[in-house]
């Protein structure tokens, strides 16, 4: 045995529970606090743990009794919790030193001992995450703006493309349909590179459009989501051979900000783009749902397992990227996102991210689920 663990053996449990700087609660079998260390009297901002004997667990913590049930059973539970000091302040429970909220990581514990099944009381550590808290916050928000300069950029980008680049090539073929047609006296086989010439430029010119509306899907801002993924859908039907069946409930009369519209956008194409570089699908299906308050997204193909937890930094195709960038956004929006992948079953996609109308209507405002109704939600199971 090494010294150190002599030394956490020697020490006596009461000289732990009140030199250890993780708040420590315990409490009864009917949930009234029994004995509080310091690290959670400082926590709470009291100097006497006497000072919140009557009031019960869930009281304080401003949380129902159903949710503690585990306990009785005895199941451990572990959630984190923001602790507004002005509420607790305003329901009189327990004078307070501190103000403002305290984002806690809380693990509650149910304690038994001679091998009776019901607990016999519980004990409580809290550790105060706010930093941490804080920290992810700030990046969330250095993300956000990420992803607003890079679409600001490709917008900036289309734009030159489809309006300088394209149109000076555009030009250029017009002037050579002209030299092809006004000028019969050039030779006959200057006139046929004249026109492979300008067939070229016309396929040129295509594929500027194409890359200046995949860099900024100009119809999102025209006419919205659900046209901008099925035409989305369209092309990639047409560029990879792949037959894509789209469906869509629940966006009628509700109106999402251009932010959430790209975002949803981007990800409908990542996923596409997994599928296509990944998977060798021959079809698949997208769903997407607007059941208020979450925006729902199922994809379905029939092709290999789609790989997603490999290192993002791998640099052998790009494949482990395209994943990490879309777990990236849906992490940004809150959401969240399931893989299912078979071996000759295909793969499942679901993605499920909340969303703020910008503009109600108030047909909509009378339906917790919008337009598309639950019938038409049933498609996701």
């Amino acid at each position: 045995m090494n010294d150190m663990a002599h030394i956490i053996n020697s020490l006596p449990v009461a000289a732990i529970f009140h030199a250890s700087p993780v708040g420590i609660e315990i409490y009864d079998a009917e949930c009234r606090l029994m004995d509080a260390n310091p690290a959670a009297l400082q926590l709470f901002g009291i100097t006497d743990a006497a000072a919140m004997a009557r009031v019960s667990l869930s009281e304080k913590m401003g949380i129902r009794k159903e949710q503690l049930r585990p306990l009785q059973f005895g199941k451990s539970i572990r959630f984190e919790h923001i602790y507004d000091f002005e509420k607790n302040r305003n329901r009189h429970l327990f004078p307070t030193s501190k103000t403002g909220i305290v984002h806690l990581d809380i693990w509650m514990m149910p304690l038994n001992k001679d091998g009776s099944r019901l607990p016999q009381g519980y004990l409580v550590q809290y550790q105060d995450i706010s930093e941490g808290k804080r920290s992810e916050a700030q990046f969330y928000n250095v993300t956000r703006r990420l992803f607003k300069v890079q679409e600001t950029e490709r917008q900036n980008i289309s734009l030159y493309l489809h309006d300088s680049l394209a149109q000076d090539l555009s030009t250029l073929k017009i002037g050579m349909d002209l030299m092809h047609g006004e000028h019969t006296q050039i030779p006959a086989d200057i006139r046929q590179k004249i026109a492979a010439i300008s067939s070229r430029l016309q396929q040129t010119i295509q594929e500027v459009r194409d890359l200046s509306y995949n860099l900024h899907p100009s119809i999102l801002d025209n006419l919205g989501l659900v046209p901008g993924i099925q035409q989305l859908c369209m092309n990639f039907s047409d560029k990879t051979g792949i037959h894509l069946n789209f469906f869509s409930a629940g966006f009628e009369g509700i109106t999402l900000d251009f932010e959430m519209n790209i975002h949803l956008y981007r990800m409908v194409q990542e996923a596409l783009d997994l599928i296509r570089t990944q998977s060798k699908a021959t079809q698949a299906i997208i769903k997407i749902v607007a059941s208020y308050p979450n925006v729902l997204i199922r994809i379905e193909d029939d092709g290999n397992m789609i790989n997603v937890n490999e290192s993002p930094t791998d640099e052998r195709n790009g494949k482990q990227m395209r994943g990490h960038s879309l777990s990236e956004r849906i992490r940004l929006l809150n959401g969240t996102i399931k893989f299912n992948s078979c071996r000759a079953k295909g793969n499942r996609i679901f993605m499920e991210v909340p969303y703020n109308e910008k503009v109600h209507s108030e047909q909509c405002l009378a339906h917790p689920i919008r337009h598309g109704a639950m019938e038409q939600i049933k498609m996701f199971r």
